[in-house]
C-alpha cells in the first residue's frame, strides 16, 4: 500500500519533509489541454512533441508530476 507523505503549505508552495537536507519541495501549476479526440493526427503528435520538451527540460535535481 502507497502512503502519500505528509506536507504542509509554506507561501505558494509544498513541503514534504522537514525543511533541510532531503526535503521535497513542489509548486503547483494548472495546465488546460485541449481536447484532441476530434482533431487529426498533426495536433496530437504536436501536443506530444511539447510534452517531450517540457520533460527535456528539466534538470537532474528536478522531477514533473503530471496528473490527468
Amino acid at each position: 500500500m502507497n502512503l502519500i507523505p505528509d506536507g504542509y503549505f509554506v507561501d505558494d508552495y509544498i513541503v514534504f519533509g522537514d525543511l533541510g537536507r532531503g526535503s521535497v519541495l513542489a509548486k503547483d501549476y494548472a495546465a488546460q489541454f485541449p481536447d484532441l479526440s476530434a482533431s487529426d493526427d498533426e495536433a496530437f503528435l504536436d501536443l506530444e512533441t511539447d510534452l517531450r520538451l517540457m520533460l527535456g527540460c528539466l534538470n537532474a535535481d528536478e522531477r514533473l508530476q503530471v496528473h490527468f
